[in-house]
């Protein structure tokens, strides 16, 4: 299964409108991912030239909403399947006081990982956790909720993803499960190390409240799905993006410009009353019973070691 993550809002602090995260699920066995590739296309190719931006690429936010209702019909109604899981929040309900709050719990985990590899000797982890610190502290309020959110969102994904392969009779599917995120917040090698470790701890953090299930199958016997994505029980994200998470390029990647018009067409709904039509003809596609998990910061939270404290070199996701 591939899931494709793009995002719609500014994140700005202190306003009610939505910002988002999407996930979109596409089958891959037997190649229905090379038929929702073809669907797409065509769709692309049918809207007016003068759409394009100069990449060539087609920007949903440009479509109409009779537009984006056709992109229901065509592409997310029509076989094969393709599931949706939303993720938003709403800054107005996240203050700069309690995000610093959370920042700081962090910021806790990152300085004992520095004096833990400095007692060790080990100079050169403790040089490249110092750089990852720097780089976390200087994180803006709008980068820090971005990174939240998504974190989020690849949690929910990731558990939709597993529930509805169970239900559907795709098990399969996940052993070849994968991430494609739009690259657009990542500007260069070193942010997108930064950015994936810290993605892989958000994710050690947030599953503690958020359990990823499994069936007690694949503990009895053995998987291969299981062996890597679990330990003792707890959902592990490890290899997940050793292996198997890349940020892309959207104009190469039709999944992901799939992902942002699905984003566009709830961003419409949510924030502006449009677009219903399109959104009350995909709503049926948005996983664990149409919900779209919102987020908000909570204020009571233990100061705790956040980051986990890596024993192999801070760039083994470079």
């Amino acid at each position: 299964m591939i899931i494709a993550i793009d995002e719609t809002g500014d994140f700005k602090t202190n306003l009610s409108k939505y910002n988002l995260f999407v996930a979109v699920h596409i089958r891959q066995l037997n190649e229905l991912n090379k038929i929702k590739e073809n669907q797409f296309l065509c769709w692309e190719k049918s809207l007016p030239k003068s759409l394009k931006n100069y990449k060539g690429e087609i920007k949903s936010e440009k479509l109409s909403d009779d537009d984006l209702e056709v992109f229901v019909d065509k592409i997310i109604l029509s076989e094969p399947w393709i599931g949706i899981t939303p993720t938003c929040l709403i800054t107005k309900d996240n203050p700069e006081n309690i995000v610093n709050i959370h920042k700081m719990s962090q910021l806790v985990g990152l300085n004992d990982g520095i004096l833990f590899y400095a007692k060790q000797g080990k100079n050169k982890l403790s040089r490249q956790w110092r750089d990852f610190r720097n780089w976390f502290n200087n994180l803006s309020y709008s980068a820090y909720l971005k990174t939240n959110l998504l974190g989020y969102c690849i949690a929910y994904s990731f558990g939709n993803a597993i529930g509805t392969s169970v239900a559907c009779n795709f098990e399969d599917e996940l052993k070849y499960i994968c991430y494609k995120i739009d690259r657009d917040s990542i500007k260069d090698r070193m942010h997108k190390v930064f950015w994936t470790i810290l993605l892989k701890n958000q994710l050690i953090s947030i599953t503690k409240t958020i359990r990823i299930p499994y069936l007690e199958k694949w503990q009895k016997d053995g998987s291969p799905f299981f062996q890597s994505f679990y330990k003792n029980g707890l959902f592990y994200p490890g290899p997940l993006f050793d292996e198997r998470c890349d940020f892309l390029d959207s104009h190469n990647t039709y999944e992901i410009r799939i992902a942002d018009t699905v984003s566009t067409i709830i961003n419409r709904y949510l924030n502006y009353n449009s677009c219903q039509a399109a959104y009350c003809r995909m709503n049926r596609y948005i996983l664990n019973k149409h919900i779209i998990n919102k987020i908000t910061l909570k204020e009571d939270i233990e100061l705790s070691h956040f980051f986990e404290i890596q024993q192999d070199n801070l760039w083994e996701y470079s």
